[in-house]
């Protein structure tokens, strides 16, 4: 009754707020199943990322296996030559004090 009366809100104010909660009536659930597709899809792109990140650490892994299998050999090189120029070097004390 006192709002018949006494206008609090007037004239265009009243058919605004009509037309601002209509619109919010029909963009809510449209918003909200584009979301859920968008969820959708970046579950979907979330697993892949995962599946890729197992392949490339199974990659990581294999490299680092090769390049300690590498140090692993240089070692032994390394050890070879060591003991041949020790040996070398026995073979010149020798021929030099004969």
């Amino acid at each position: 009754m006192v709002a018949w009366f006494e206008h609090w809100d007037p004239y265009p104010f009243i058919l605004l707020n009509l037309f601002l909660s209509l619109q919010a009536a029909y963009a809510g659930p449209t918003i909200m199943m584009s979301q859920n597709r968008q969820a959708a899809f970046d579950r979907i792109e979330a697993h892949n990322d995962f599946l890729i990140n197992q392949k490339a650490e199974k990659e990581i892994q294999f490299i680092i296996k090769q390049m300690q299998d590498q140090e692993n050999k240089i070692h032994e090189i390394h050890h070879e030559m060591h003991q041949m120029l020790a040996e070398l070097k026995k073979l010149n004390k020798e021929t030099a004090s004969a």
